[in-house]
């Protein structure tokens, strides 16, 4: 009976263990009670026993432990669970009249009444600067009208050029036919185009443009404006008639010729220089030269 006192302790703990009981404190610490004076008194070799001791460790095997990490059954029913159902288009169709369906910010990409007005100057502003190739000659002189204040500075730097190598030829042969010639055929060239768009500016600044009908001997010649035009075109002329001249002369090589439009290319220089003056007045005022020269050489006059 001794022995079988731990064997019936043993398969108690096994029922509850199975069963899933908790196993009280004390009901362990008597079977390892009965199983220490079992080893104790049984001979080492006793089966009974060994049958006893493998029992126990069975149980203490199956016994849950207190510190076991807690089930996943949770997360397991966590994630089984069926995931929320978003609305469709249908359900909020379908919603009651009073209600007002979620507002969705890509819904439309039309902008604003804001940018769209700012937008508009924009378009307007690149079909302003499309380049308008059909009138693009008719409004050649009001643009070259403004080219007139640099383009005159080309003759007169030609010319005064010319000249001045023109009385150096006097001393230097060398140099009283070829830069002289040059001299003036550019000035020539260029004075034309000085002269049309000094005509263009005083039509298109000055809101004086000629009138063709006016005869040569209704001309009012006091007028600076008058005088500046018409000497501006003679001299394109005499400049013109000069460098034919000179370029027969170099060819034929004769002296008369030859002289003739050297001095007519001093004669230039000197009229071109006075007809700047002119344009000058016009700009700046009649007499500002005679002021300026006053104010320099006698101050206290003022």
């Amino acid at each position: 009976m001794g022995r079988l006192g731990p064997m019936v302790a043993v398969l108690v703990l096994g029922a509850a263990v199975a069963e899933g009981q908790e196993i009280p404190e004390q009901a362990a610490e008597d079977v390892a009670g009965s199983r220490a004076g079992a080893l104790t008194s049984e001979p080492a070799g006793a089966e009974p026993a060994e049958a006893a001791s493998e029992a126990f460790g069975e149980v203490e095997a199956e016994q849950p432990s207190s510190e076991a990490p807690p089930s996943d059954t949770g997360a397991a029913d966590a994630s089984e669970a069926p995931e929320a159902v978003e609305p469709s288009t249908d359900d909020a169709a379908s919603e009651p009249p009073g209600t007002e369906p979620a507002s969705d910010d890509s819904a439309s990409d039309e902008p604003p009444v804001e940018d769209a007005a700012a937008a508009a100057p924009d378009a307007d502003d690149s079909d302003a600067s499309a380049t308008d190739w059909s009138g693009l000659i008719e409004r050649a002189p009001a643009f070259l009208a403004l080219t007139h204040h640099a383009a005159v500075h080309l003759p007169i730097a030609l010319w005064l050029f010319g000249a001045f190598f023109v009385v150096i030829g006097v001393v230097a042969p060398s140099l009283r036919n070829q830069i002289p010639l040059a001299c003036l055929v550019g000035g020539a060239v260029t004075s034309v185009a000085a002269t049309a768009s000094g005509w263009w500016y005083a039509g298109y600044e000055w809101g004086e443009p000629w009138d063709c009908t006016v005869g040569v001997g209704d001309i009012d010649w006091s007028e600076q404006l008058t005088q500046h035009r018409w000497t501006g075109v003679a001299l394109v002329a005499a400049s013109c008639v000069l460098s034919v001249l000179a370029v027969i002369s170099v060819n034929r090589q004769g002296w008369k010729l030859a002289w003739f439009w050297r001095l007519g290319l001093i004669a230039l220089a000197a009229a071109v220089a006075w007809e700047g003056h002119i344009g000058g007045e016009l700009i700046h005022g009649e007499g500002f030269l005679e002021e300026a020269f006053i104010e320099w050489v006698s101050p206290a006059a003022d």
